[in-house]
């Protein structure tokens, strides 16, 4: 997996919350992007890295996870490894011990695998959906979601600034349209991903004829 590119909020996504919000400071309009992006990356997991690799020690089962830099993981989506012979193992998310290889997090932090004996000595890749963390110093995030998503991205925050009350410009009907806007985005990012990232709707592929003897 390539790992994304990484930006920060432009000026120009800014200025244009503010064209449609001019009241508003614009601290509050940096927060609310900020916020939008956060709740995007939850709900779409739209921004994976490969945050291994992990190896596996005999006889150890439960492993510590973080996401690098100024991220945090949302959720663990895959792990994968290749076996000694070179066979493709691919553990499946799941609790229960009816299957061979597998994994769970009980904590946001942590990874718990199966079958220890039969992975040990392997490197695990594997693939975490995260999200920024506001820090003091950067806050910085795939630069693929503004490419593809910034509209939805800066409706999540007039959402968020059109629900302060006692602002001027505090607006119940604005904050739901602004809202809806955002959540069907994020609901089509999650459901791209099985197209291949692809924005295209699904469509099934015309086959030529053939003649069949």
């Amino acid at each position: 997996m390539i790992p994304h590119r990484l930006t920060e909020i432009p000026e120009s996504a800014i200025d244009e919350v503010l064209f449609e919000i001019p009241e508003a400071p614009q601290d509050s309009v940096s927060w609310a992007i900020k916020k939008a992006i956060e709740e995007f990356c939850e709900l779409s997991h739209y921004w994976k890295e490969d945050i291994g690799p992990v190896r596996v020690m005999p006889g150890c089962s439960d492993y510590e996870v973080s996401a690098y830099g100024n991220a945090a993981i949302v959720s663990i989506v895959n792990i994968k490894t290749t076996s000694s012979d070179g066979r493709l193992i691919q553990l499946e998310r799941v609790s229960t011990d009816d299957v061979r290889y597998r994994f769970w997090q009980y904590t946001p932090f942590s990874i718990t695998i199966s079958s220890v004996d039969e992975l040990s000595g392997l490197d695990l890749s594997v693939f975490a959906a995260l999200k920024p963390i506001d820090c003091s110093s950067r806050f910085e995030f795939s630069e693929s979601i503004l490419i593809d998503y910034q509209d939805a991205i800066l409706a999540g925050a007039r959402a968020r600034l059109y629900e302060v009350p006692r602002k001027p410009w505090f607006d119940p009907a604005l904050h739901q349209k602004n809202r809806s806007i955002f959540v069907t985005a994020a609901s089509d990012a999650l459901r791209s991903q099985g197209r291949g990232y692809s924005r295209l709707p699904d469509r099934s592929s015309k086959q030529k004829a053939r003649s069949f003897y």
